[in-house]
């Protein structure tokens, strides 16, 4: 299954809205840690390495292409990581804490609930960054564009636009560590 989603920020009233009538699932906590070389090769090829809760989990951003919207492979045995990151043999939490440091480490809440078959996820992070995501699972890359209509349609009803915003990461390196920011991104912002 392809998980595509889209964010937004709404205003407390159109929060309320958009959860009436929604089935409250579970609440959680996340804890995750980011790693990455000295010179960031991973987050500069959009690749992110984490730890979240105890275990790894390797994202590997897709560029978006033909108007679709940017989706991720993810990976979360050490086998596989290893073998996507070239890395031949050995540990992978010792090669990591060997070779790579701690970029981002946060928290967040997360509460997740269900309404008309998609997944509607609220973050708030223990550094100031919330938002909120409406996910619509696929099964093939063809029926992407039209699940992100789909998602789009739904949270019109309830008045919310999807906005650009930043990856928690990127928001976490502009709030906390604003020259590590720059370093893998250049001067610019790209969420201003």
């Amino acid at each position: 299954m392809i998980e595509v989603e889209k964010k937004f920020q709404p205003t407390k009233e159109q929060l309320e809205n958009l959860l009436e009538g929604a089935i409250f699932l579970k609440e959680k906590s996340i804890h995750d840690v980011y790693y990455d070389f000295e010179d960031f090769r991973l987050f500069k090829k959009d690749l992110r390495l984490r730890i979240r809760n105890s275990g790894f989990e390797l994202k590997v951003y897709k560029p978006e292409t033909n108007g679709r919207p940017r989706i991720a492979d993810e990976y979360t045995s050490d086998d596989d990581i290893k073998k996507v990151l070239n890395i031949s043999n050995g540990d992978l939490e010792k090669f990591v804490l060997d070779n790579m440091r701690v970029v981002c480490d946060f928290n967040t809440n997360r509460r997740e609930y269900n309404k008309e078959g998609f997944t509607i996820d609220i973050d708030t992070t223990d550094f100031g960054f919330g938002v909120v995501e409406i996910e619509f699972l696929v099964e093939n890359e063809s029926d992407i564009n039209m699940a992100e209509q789909k998602i789009l349609n739904f949270a019109e009803k309830f008045k919310l636009k999807a906005v650009d915003l930043p990856l928690k990461t990127e928001a976490y390196l502009m709030e906390v560590y604003p020259e590590v920011y720059r370093k893998i991104y250049g001067d610019k912002e790209k969420f201003v």
